[in-house]
């Protein structure tokens, strides 16, 4: 009986913390304030990063677009004083603005949509990877990984895809690939 309460305790408390995670995406901020202060803001919104280092100091670009799995941060305090304060917990992606650029992806607030993409992996001859959907649609890789330069090789993931430009024939740009659905064969 004893067990069972302790597992049942540890379920909740999971449970609970994790309802309180979100993810946060915006462009990241240096001001000159307390001797210079980091915050992401996200429509206006300020947040402030706090966290392991190793994290947050990988997000520490002035003007690069984040995105960060936050969790409340209850009770902390800070000399910035600036936004709302929480705890990284994940570093998803960061875009620096020369990147933004390169990619044509807009510096705040991309559509970002979940799509199930199907097709074979491809490379142009400018060595940008991308995956050839057997309709047609190209979606290329924003941070190409080694794992997936194979030409020809089949690609069934669930990904978090950026859309467009496609007037430059582009369906999507792929930001993150869920490595739980790899179908990949």
């Amino acid at each position: 009986m004893k067990y069972f309460l302790v597992a049942l305790i540890l379920v909740s408390a999971t449970s609970a913390a994790q309802a309180q995670q979100s993810i946060l995406i915006g462009k990241m901020v240096h001001t000159d304030i307390e001797g210079g202060c980091w915050y992401l803001d996200v429509n206006g919104k300020h947040y402030e990063l706090t966290g392991d280092t190793a994290l947050t100091n990988q997000v520490h670009v002035d003007g690069a677009q984040v995105t960060v799995l936050t969790e409340a941060a209850k009770g902390a305090m800070s000399p910035c004083m600036i936004g709302e304060i929480v705890h990284v917990v994940e570093v998803d992606q960061v875009l620096t603005p020369e990147a933004l650029h390169a990619q044509d992806l807009h510096p705040v607030d991309p559509m970002i949509m979940t799509v199930d993409i199907n097709g074979r992996i491809k490379r142009t001859a400018d060595h940008i990877w991308y995956v050839l959907t057997p309709k047609g649609a190209k979606y290329r890789f924003v941070d190409s990984v080694a794992t997936y330069h194979h030409l020809n090789r089949r690609f069934h993931h669930v990904c978090r895809v950026v859309h467009g430009p496609e007037h430059d024939g582009w369906a999507g740009n792929i930001v993150k690939i869920d490595v739980k659905t790899d179908q990949t064969n």
